[in-house]
């Protein structure tokens, strides 16, 4: 599974009534709005979010790859569920 690589940017619209533009790689990844047509403070949030995924899966990639998380540690199997959400791949029951 592929993806827009990152940096992702967030472009604001014009006016606080059509959302966020979420934009990678010179293309339109999302849109965030809300249902009441105004941007709220959670929008943006939701916006800086998913901006942000792109480095945040690959900063865990790395991490697991370096051996910094390992099968013993509390937080490994946390890690390779988020790694495979993200990327498509099955995850283990």
């Amino acid at each position: 599974m592929t993806y827009t690589q990152g940096p992702w940017t967030i472009d604001y619209a014009m006016n606080d009534y059509e959302g966020h533009y979420l934009n990678g790689a010179g293309r339109l990844v999302a849109i965030t709005n809300t249902v009441e047509n105004e941007v709220t403070d959670e929008d943006r949030a939701n916006a800086r979010l998913i901006a942000s995924a792109p480095d945040l899966l690959e900063c865990l990639q790395n991490l697991v790859d370096r051996g910094l998380i390992v099968n013993d540690n509390d937080h490994y199997e946390e890690c390779i569920t988020a790694i495979a959400r993200a990327t498509g791949a099955e995850v283990e029951a």
